[in-house]
């Protein structure tokens, strides 16, 4: 029960640090946290909805530029949030296709949708060229996004970038 308070409580930290130099460093530490077997694995499960509202709050707090800029940037914090954001997805899919617990299939498909949006948002981003320019430039950044999102390795079935972005996941957690 404490691992899952946690767990809800660094996923509002996120959600206030919102717009604050701290969301992504924070955002990236608490998906460091999540991919422990023991946390996102655990056999309780309203442990792994607090996971999976933890998700959907740090998939909410996390600008579009920052991830547009993690990936044309080649540096290890950069590759560490893509990496983690690319788990984090692969995660909620299959959580969503085979968790024996309905909220946690529900929540995973909220954080699926989420990242969906923030993905196409960051899309978007390094389209109209507005996201840092990287070693690689913008362009075979994009080729690689794009293919990515043709093999549905990235989002599958993701909105087009007019789709709202939520900004808050607050729910409340079933006992």
């Amino acid at each position: 029960m404490i691992l899952g308070r946690v767990l809800a409580t660094l996923g509002g930290f996120a959600e206030c640090a919102t717009g604050t130099l701290a969301a992504v460093p924070l955002a990236s530490a608490t998906l460091e946290l999540l991919m422990a077997p023991q946390v996102h694995g655990h056999a309780e499960p309203f442990v792994r909805r607090a996971c999976l509202l933890a998700s959907g709050q740090l998939l909410a707090c996390l600008p579009p530029s920052a991830v547009a800029s993690a990936l044309v940037q080649q540096d290890s914090s950069s590759s560490a949030l893509t990496r983690r954001l690319d788990w984090l997805n692969g995660w909620c899919r299959k959580v969503m296709d085979a968790d024996m617990d309905d909220n946690c299939r529900m929540m995973a498909t909220a954080c699926v949708n989420i990242h969906s949006g923030l993905a196409a948002e960051a899309l978007q981003l390094l389209e109209q060229g507005q996201s840092l320019q990287g070693p690689q430039g913008v362009v075979g950044q994009m080729l690689s996004l794009t293919s990515g999102l043709q093999q549905g390795s990235l989002v599958r079935g993701a909105p087009g970038p007019s789709a709202p972005k939520p900004r808050s996941l607050i729910v409340e957690l079933p006992n």
